[in-house]
């Protein structure tokens, strides 16, 4: 008896159907740090000390853990863009096989930066040209991500044979905003359902106390070009501090990263950059060039999740009393997003 052709192509389609669906309702994979064998030959993010950059360089390492690449996250022992910088001279001592060596000091093979310090730190001279016009006159058009992010890769390629390769920057992209009170918003006369941003303030920016984050760089010139504010104080302090200052009326005005959980938990008023006077940023894995061929496609996956919702989140999971831990709230992100499998003893 001869089977009918149609019979087999149909087993086949269903073989086909049954083996998508178990790939769909697959676990995750575990991740695990490595140990043993697997430790010498790990590879080792450098990453500073913010607990917002840890948390995502310890993303990137678990989820490359996931998938069978042995990873560790080590302190950068210097501001992040130094070490990206060193890594991108190829002054960080590397074996032949691309494998770190655990007897350099400093030796790492990828470290996880933000695409504005870095960028400057590649080339400065082009840095300052995306912000100034031709005659050198600040402009108050600070630079933007794609600006910044293209800027590195001209940088990393100009030497010819690069030492490091810009992997995909995360999908966020860090902007700063002004927060202040409700009744600081109120005396100024600003409509906090249609804002107008930081222009709203002109007319009472003299008498006003300002705060700002770190790293904002050339702030008075920026203020008074793009907004035509000239602050009565500018004094620049850690972020959350910031917060408590506004809180307690010793300041008017701070100057945050938009993200910052504690303008929904104080019900603060935010006045965006609608000018753009401050430039944006983003998170940006730089890997040594030996080894950009052999990284797994899970971080290109891991910096696509990375979305400006996902870093609100994990501001939040690392912001408060019940805050965890960097590691704490990678695994959990990652849990969350089905990158990886829930630990066994999380019950």
């Amino acid at each position: 008896m001869h089977s009918r052709p149609w019979v087999g192509s149909r087993l086949c389609a269903l073989a086909a159907s049954a083996a998508l669906l178990l790939t769909a309702c697959a676990e995750p994979p575990a991740a695990e740090e490595p140990t043993g064998d697997e430790l010498d030959r790990a590879w080792r993010i450098a990453v500073g000390s913010d607990p917002l950059d840890r948390t995502i360089a310890r993303i990137y390492s678990l989820a490359m853990n996931s998938r069978d690449q042995p990873t560790v996250v080590i302190d950068a022992e210097r501001p992040a863009h130094e070490a990206a910088a060193a890594l991108a001279e190829g002054s960080e001592s590397r074996d032949g096989e691309g494998v770190a060596e655990s007897s350099a000091e400093a030796d790492y093979d990828l470290v996880l930066s933000r695409t504005l310090p870095l960028a400057e730190a590649l080339d400065p001279d082009a840095y300052a040209r995306l912000s100034r016009s031709e005659d050198e006159e600040w402009t108050g058009a600070a630079p933007s991500a794609q600006d910044l992010t293209e800027l590195i890769s001209d940088a990393l390629q100009s030497g010819g044979d690069a030492s490091a390769a810009l992997l995909q920057p995360g999908a966020a992209v860090l902007s700063t905003s002004a927060l202040t009170t409700a009744a600081s918003a109120s005396a100024a006369e600003l409509d906090e359902e249609e804002s107008p941003g930081l222009a709203g303030l002109e007319e009472q920016c003299e008498d006003l106390r300002f705060g700002h984050r770190e790293g904002l760089p050339a702030l008075s010139e920026a203020l008074e070009d793009a907004y035509g504010c000239e602050p009565a104080a500018l004094e620049a302090g850690e972020e959350d501090e910031l917060i408590d200052q506004l809180i307690r009326a010793e300041t008017d005005v701070v100057l945050l990263t938009s993200s910052h959980p504690g303008a929904e938990e104080h019900a603060l008023v935010e006045l965006s950059d609608t000018d753009r006077a401050f430039p944006q940023d983003q998170y940006a894995p730089l890997i040594a060039a030996d080894l950009e061929e052999q990284a797994p496609e899970v971080l290109e996956e891991i910096s696509e999740a990375l979305d400006d919702e996902a870093i609100t989140v994990l501001r939040r999971l690392l912001h408060g009393e019940d805050a965890l831990s960097p590691e704490e709230a990678a695994r959990y992100w990652l849990v969350d997003q089905e990158f990886i499998a829930e630990p066994a003893d999380w019950g």
